[in-house]
């Protein structure tokens, strides 16, 4: 708990040193990412239409100062289009702290997981509980339990999708752009 709360105060503290990001910027750098996962996944391009929303936060950045976490903003679409913007903080601080910039794909398969991080404040990414993390099997294809996920994540960097990365821990939160 002490921990979380240490990150949560680092993120606090380090917010005015984080450059927002315009509407413009963020869905630009929406399209890349969403491009980069029907590129490199089989069955990405599958997957991202047959979403009930789809969250696409295109840059998230590590604090490398104190206990660490990350930092980004991004763009829910629904129907393909913008409906909202969130903010991802926190996070597990184990590999991920020195990990280069990277994104994150929240895949929305069912109404009710996206009603559901829609109506929380502050939605926790738990693995096994509210997500699954999407994993490449053999020739880029998914693994099964990632086709039958209710909210599936991905986490891409420049090497493309980075299977032994997780959201876990990440919180998600509704901003005003």
């Amino acid at each position: 708990m002490l921990k979380q709360l240490c990150v949560v105060l680092v993120v606090i503290l380090a917010a005015p040193f984080v450059k927002a990001e315009s509407r413009e910027v963020l869905e630009a750098g929406t399209a890349k990412v969403l491009a980069k996962v029907r590129h490199e996944v089989r069955g990405g391009k599958a997957i991202l239409e047959d979403a009930a929303a789809v969250l696409v936060i295109p840059e998230v950045v590590p604090l490398r100062f104190g206990e660490g976490g990350e930092y980004g903003e991004g763009v829910l679409l629904v129907g393909g289009r913008p409906v909202a913007y969130y903010a991802v903080s926190g996070g597990d601080m184990g590999e991920r702290a020195e990990t280069a910039v990277r994104s994150q794909v929240l895949v929305f398969s069912e109404r009710d997981a996206l009603i559901d991080f829609r109506n929380n404040q502050a939605w926790q990414a738990q693995p096994e509980v509210n997500m699954r993390m999407a994993r490449q099997g053999r020739f880029g294809r998914l693994s099964r339990e990632s086709k039958v996920a209710q909210v599936l994540a991905f986490v891409l960097d420049k090497k493309g999708i980075r299977s032994e990365l997780s959201v876990a821990g990440s919180t998600y939160k509704r901003i005003a752009r």
